[in-house]
């Protein structure tokens, strides 16, 4: 706890603050320039980060706080890297609307790599032209993997830090900074006693309320789409079609198509209701991608100014593309509209209360593909769905085909009246053993113990468990660890 917390900072109330946190607050102050947190989901990395910023702002050195952890964002909303300047803000001030954004659109750094990379060093010199030298680089929790290997070393290289402080669980950082280069440059700090490893469902809720906070005014205004342009996928990598252009396709494809961009080897079309199939293209070494309206539809957006700055987020409404305008749900007041010379669309797609609808987004992608077809051809219809799009599909793209595959071998077998197993070779056991899950994980071995016990009590033969995870990661060496405590306990309590 930190001694005598001082009452105007409330934040403080409940710190557990290390020994050596106060030491690296004070080499902090006497150092200044950038100081770059590194550590685990769970170590509490936005602690530290607050403290020191209000370890300079009692001190009456003004600070900045760039946060690059998109998922768990303490400074503007999820989806994009925040930058705070103390003063005018008070140390604790977790705002949705800080001095700096930069839009990224999804809440992972995977597959956004240089995106994040670019976005840090804008806001820091952000900072620097508004004349705070002295700033706090809270980092994302992606520690393990090439993807945070390749990020950590792009911001070092980047910002050039001054310090860098890793907040060390076990030895779970070491890969990370062997790396990174010079472990001399390294600052290692323990965890505080506090720290909370957050599990999946507890994250997507902290997501959900900061989404529906920052949309909490937002109201809808048009954009004409002729004073705009489309940054990145889909609709960034092509000059906008003319009307003439528009309507050739409409003839070609037999309905309207709403907007459309043309690049060297490609072009993309955004028509109501596109068909499973690509038609061919007039020009023999063209692409062809048809998109849904619909699928576009409440997708995050960043809004840019002329200087590339991100004014806001938006979600993308219901909009007259072939009368030229789109209609934005956006927390940005309608006198700044006039300002928004960039858009880009990221991955995530929201209501507007702030819900993630990932995979019903996906699903309801696919609902224009999926009418008329016949339910039978199983095969036929995973293929068009899967390889028919923009790019072929991952992750929620593919959870979604798998809930539609299902769905339709269940569709076949009530049809034929047969179990699906007959559909798939026939049965091959007359039974099968079963077992339960039992939780407990992340640290809690007794929990977990317990658990198994009343799973024997009740008369299972078998217990089963996952891995440790922390938050949304799985960092294996940590977690086989862990695994090995687990089963010693388990053991120990209800034998072999």
């Amino acid at each position: 706890m930190v001694s005598s917390p001082d009452p105007r900072f409330p934040f403080l109330k409940n710190l557990d603050i290390p020994q050596n946190w106060d030491a690296a607050a004070q080499r902090f102050l006497e150092e200044g320039g950038i100081s770059l947190v590194l550590g685990g989901p769970g170590t509490g990395k936005s602690t530290l980060c607050h403290y020191l910023v209000y370890r300079a702002y009692v001190a009456g050195e003004p600070v900045a706080l760039v946060d690059l952890d998109l998922g768990q964002s303490h400074l503007g909303p999820p989806g994009a890297l925040g930058l705070g300047l103390f003063p005018p803000r008070f140390p604790g001030d977790y705002s949705l609307f800080p001095e700096g954004l930069y839009f990224i659109g999804q809440t992972s750094p995977v597959g956004a790599v240089l995106e994040v990379a670019v976005g840090c060093r804008i806001l820091v010199d952000e900072a620097r032209r508004r004349h705070v030298d002295r700033m706090v680089v809270n980092t994302s929790g992606l520690i393990a993997g090439p993807a945070a290997c390749r990020l950590k070393q792009a911001e070092m290289e980047l910002l050039k830090p001054n310090l860098v402080w890793g907040l060390v669980r076990d030895r779970e950082l070491m890969p990370l900074l062997r790396s990174l280069g010079d472990g001399n440059t390294f600052l290692n700090l323990s965890v505080s006693s506090r720290a909370v490893i957050r599990g999946p469902e507890e994250r997507r809720s902290y997501r959900e309320m900061r989404f529906r906070r920052y949309f909490k005014k937002a109201q809808g205004l048009d954009l004409p789409l002729s004073e705009v342009v489309w940054h990145g996928p889909p609709l960034g990598w092509g000059e906008p079609l003319s009307p003439a252009d528009l309507g050739r396709w409409s003839t070609i494809l037999g309905e309207q198509v709403l907007y459309g961009v043309a690049g060297d080897t490609h072009t993309v079309l955004l028509v109501d209701q596109p068909g499973p199939y690509h038609p061919p293209s007039p020009a023999s070494q063209e692409r062809l991608h048809l998109l849904s309206r619909t699928v576009l539809e409440q997708h995050l957006m960043g809004l840019w100014d002329n200087a590339h700055r991100t004014l806001a987020l938006g979600l993308l409404l219901p909009s007259s593309w072939q009368e030229g305008h789109l209609r934005v749900w956006t927390p940005l007041p309608a006198s700044q509209i006039s300002q928004v010379r960039f858009l880009s669309l990221g991955r995530l797609k929201l209501s507007p209360t702030g819900r993630e609808l990932a995979v019903v987004g996906a699903i309801e992608h696919f609902k224009p593909l999926l009418i008329d077809q016949d339910p039978f051809r199983i095969e036929h219809i995973w293929q068009c769905l899967f390889r028919g799009g923009f790019f072929p599909a991952q992750r929620i793209l593919s959870a979604a085909i798998s809930a539609i595959d299902i769905a339709l071998w269940d569709i076949k077998g009530k049809a034929l009246g047969v179990p699906v197993y007959e559909l798939l070779g026939g049965r091959v056991r007359d039974k099968v053993v079963c077992y339960p899950h039992n939780y407990g994980h992340q640290g809690e071995v007794k929990r977990l113990v317990d658990s198994c016990l009343q799973t024997k009590e009740e008369g299972w033969k078998f217990v089963r468990w996952g891995l440790a995870e922390e938050g949304d990661v799985l960092e294996p060496r940590r977690s086989v660890r862990m695994a090995l405590q687990e089963f010693q306990a388990v053991r120990e309590a209800i034998g072999d």
